[in-house]
């Protein structure tokens, strides 16, 4: 497995040529995308993607190269090429091949399932025609799906460099998307759901048909509204894209580059005191924990933000190198053939006691927002400042009333944080990048811009 021979050569090779230190990333991974419409499949795509990248460094001079061909005498000339190129590139003393930090591990376990790389194709297909049979037969009502997918990821990768760091992780992940829409005389309303799994047989087909059906059934009949200031109630599904977006402000390459207003806020107060965010590549159960992260780092727990005040960012090798402090272990690759970058592992909004009804019982008056559209155009990753459109659901004396439509969310991320109140039990993830997560939170004085 891994070519673990070769691996070593080309570090040698790469040595013998003049690279003061090497690092070669071995990857075997596999792929599955499947969309259905009408109870058929509509597109598959199987990918099966062998390789690997080799890393080096010439005076602080970074090389890359990557190939999926493991042919030694096809290579040679190709790293030789490699180093003598580099040699031209920029300097960057941050450039770093981490050395081993295998004296950390603790003994953590990724999940992985590698029965679904054996699993027939035609059983994952009956998973997302079941998404779609769950969700139509889940209430007359229901019309259809406009997307609908099952998707599996499995990898296996090692890490050997030229420092003698010589590792190895695997992770698997299977997830389902409904996306439908419901009409009921002259309303039609859409309802979204995802959910991820880390083994192919705890996959619930069932519940994500429902889940999209339940939220397009709850916004028929929706309204327009006026707008106000008011309490808001977010839960997972929306939660988690703002959980996102912030993740994205608060890595250290957006904070070193002074993109974020993020940057010298470290030890400062920028939420309310409920609320704790961690990022934990170790979380057992996490379908984002490794023992090592992309650059062969132990992956950690990193407390970001503890009630409320801003503890930490998140770093890879390069940007700690930076900021004279150590990796958190964040480093990520989409695949063998890309660098590391820095992304979430698993990134989380820490859940309180209570139940949303709980929760919901003390908003006398308020909205519900259940769904978030083009998060990404709609807030301003430099000032913070956020305009995004919405749905939701109006809630009067603790319940839920009246859907509303063609509304939007405004304000300010830092007011928006500061604002959070209380915050459920219903801990819930979604695979963006990593895997983030939110339970249901209040955020109290929210703009609700809203159209008569």
């Amino acid at each position: 497995m891994f070519h673990s021979k070769f691996a070593e050569n080309l570090i040698n090779i790469a040595l013998e040529a003049g690279a003061d230190s090497a690092e070669v990333y071995l990857s075997e991974k596999t792929e599955t995308e499947i969309t259905v419409a009408n109870s058929r499949p509509e597109s598959v795509n199987i990918k099966t993607d062998n390789g690997f990248g080799l890393r080096i460094l010439v005076e602080s001079k970074l090389g890359f190269y990557s190939s999926n061909k493991f042919e030694e005498l096809g290579v040679v000339e190709n790293v030789r090429q490699l180093v003598k190129a580099s040699r031209f590139h920029t300097p960057d003393p941050y450039n770093y091949i981490p050395d081993p930090q295998i004296q950390t591990l603790s003994g953590i376990n990724e999940v992985f399932d590698p029965t679904i790389i054996r699993i027939p194709l035609t059983e994952k297909i009956e998973k997302a025609i079941e998404i779609e049979e769950t969700g139509r037969s889940f209430d007359d009502r229901i019309q259809g799906f406009i997307w609908l997918q099952y998707g599996d990821m499995t990898e296996r990768y090692r890490i050997i460099n030229s420092a003698g760091l010589d590792v190895n992780s695997a992770g698997s992940i299977c997830y389902g998307f409904g996306y439908c829409y419901a009409t009921d005389h002259d309303s039609s309303q859409t309802g979204r759901y995802a959910r991820a799994y880390g083994r192919f047989d705890q996959f619930d087909s069932e519940l994500i048909g429902q889940q999209a059906a339940r939220y397009a059934l709850r916004s028929l009949g929706a309204k327009t509204f006026d707008g106000a200031v008011m309490t808001a109630m977010l839960p997972p599904e929306t939660g988690i894209h703002l959980m996102h977006a912030l993740f994205s402000m608060i890595e250290a390459d957006s904070i070193q580059k002074g993109k974020s207003p993020f940057r010298k806020k470290l030890g400062k107060k920028i939420a309310s005191s409920p609320v704790t965010i961690i990022d934990d590549g170790t979380l057992p159960g996490g379908l984002s924990t490794r023992p090592y992260d992309s650059e062969g780092i132990p992956c950690s727990r990193t407390v970001v933000v503890e009630n409320g005040v801003l503890k930490n960012y998140l770093y890879d090798s390069y940007t700690a190198r930076k900021g004279r402090t150590h990796s958190t272990g964040n480093a990520s690759r989409s695949g063998y053939h890309d660098r590391p970058h820095i992304q979430p592992t698993n990134f989380y909004l820490e859940a309180g006691s209570q139940s949303p009804s709980e929760i919901m019982k003390n908003i006398s008056r308020g909205i519900l927002i259940t769904e978030l559209s083009g998060l990404h155009a709609g807030i301003n990753l430099a000032t913070a400042d956020f305009s995004v459109p919405a749905k939701g659901i109006l809630i009067e004396n603790g319940e839920l009333g009246s859907p509303v439509e063609n509304i939007s969310i405004s304000g300010n991320l830092f007011d928006f944080l500061n604002n959070i109140t209380d915050i459920g039990n219903d801990l819930s993830w979604e695979p963006i990048d990593g895997m983030i997560g939110t339970p249901t939170f209040v955020v109290e004085e929210l703009k609700i811009v809203g159209k008569k």
